[in-house]
């Protein structure tokens, strides 16, 4: 079902037009997508000070 934030879609086809309704995509969705090592902010800001690469 579709509700608030969704995204209406409008596709021309050959018998008239199709509509979709998709779920809008959130940056925790997509950051939830990446799977790689735990990484510590401070830690890396440290090194990236010290010119150490990343």
């Amino acid at each position: 079902m579709w509700g608030p934030g969704d995204i209406l879609e409008w596709r021309p086809t050959e018998n008239g037009v199709e509509i979709k309704f998709r779920k809008k995509v959130t940056f925790q969705d997509i950051a939830g997508m990446v799977k790689g090592e735990p990484t510590d902010a401070v830690e890396l800001k440290k090194k990236f000070q010290r010119g150490e690469k990343i």
